[in-house]
């Protein structure tokens, strides 16, 4: 259809995909995600680093015993960096217990009732996605618990209700629009004037609310 670039969220493509894109001398780039040993330029975040900085902020509220609900690992290479960095971050007197599910509300309620019937004790959740934090607060509710008051909750995204919750969720907040912007503009100097495209780390930054309490 004439595409004159192309953008890729995330690295795991299909070898057709990049190698017809590569043959035909289409640019392309990875979003959402950095890796500075990559061929391809990556113009995103560090999943890893801010998954794992996430962790370390939940121990810092006084938290050692954390849920940890992902999307599916097979299907995002960000969510499987997301995950490893969560671990990375584990230490002795820091347990986690991870819970995969799939990327909606509903299931987010069964991931929170499944991760306390393996630990009730657990204080705080962090959820890779807002949407299945969304579904934490809901199966939360539904347990007779309070969001913060009983059980933390963390989220990562930034979708606009996230604010307006009850209590408001503290999250992650990931420079898409940033990140949108730079690939635009460099697409355009590499179309019109023939520029490097160049990889680019974005700063991720952590939205404190009122949906972590501090022990």
């Amino acid at each position: 259809m004439g595409a004159e670039a192309f953008i890729l969220s995330g690295a795991a493509h299909l070898g057709e995909l990049t190698g017809t894109l590569t043959h035909r001398q289409v640019p392309y780039v990875f979003t959402s995600i950095w890796d500075a040993e990559s061929p391809t330029p990556t113009i995103g975040y560090d999943n890893f680093e801010i998954a794992a900085n996430s962790v370390r902020y939940l121990a810092e509220e006084g938290h050692r015993r954390l849920g940890i609900i992902h999307g599916p690992l097979a299907e995002s290479d960000r969510t499987a960096a997301r995950r490893a960095g969560a671990l990375s971050a584990a230490t002795d007197s820091l347990a986690l217990d991870c819970v995969e599910t799939d990327l909606a509300v509903e299931v987010g309620k069964r991931a929170i009732a499944k991760a306390l019937a393996r630990d009730a004790g657990i204080t705080a959740v962090f959820c890779m996605s807002d949407v299945l934090a969304l579904g934490v607060y809901f199966g939360l509710s539904e347990a007779g618990l309070q969001v913060a008051d009983d059980v933390s909750v963390m989220g990562f995204d930034k979708l606009d209700w996230a604010k307006d919750a009850v209590p408001p969720l503290t999250i992650n907040d990931l420079p898409a629009g940033l990140m949108g912007r730079e690939v635009a503009a460099q697409f355009v100097d590499h179309l019109k004037d023939g520029a490097v495209l160049m990889p680019r780390l974005l700063p991720g930054r952590i939205v404190e609310r009122a949906s972590v309490r501090t022990l």
